[in-house]
């Protein structure tokens, strides 16, 4: 992540870094999106759908922590 921002960064500046670091992250922010309601029809039990609860809520929180650590 820090070698793809600080390489975008040196390769077109802010726009640069934030495409790459986007680039990085968008994929699997994606993957797990559309997978989580897949996810919330195959499993009925309540433990199964509080692990898929605190996906849904986690992934943006870990996503704003890493891009936030990555200009500071």
């Amino acid at each position: 992540l820090i070698t793809a921002t600080y390489l975008g960064q040196q390769a077109a500046g802010i726009s640069g870094a934030l495409v790459a670091t986007l680039g990085t992250f968008l994929p699997a922010f994606l993957i797990v999106l559309f997978l989580i309601p897949w996810l919330e029809r195959r499993f009925e039990s309540t433990w199964q759908q509080n692990g898929v609860n605190f996906l849904r809520g986690a992934m943006p929180v870990i996503l704003a922590g890493l891009g936030t650590s990555v200009y500071m």
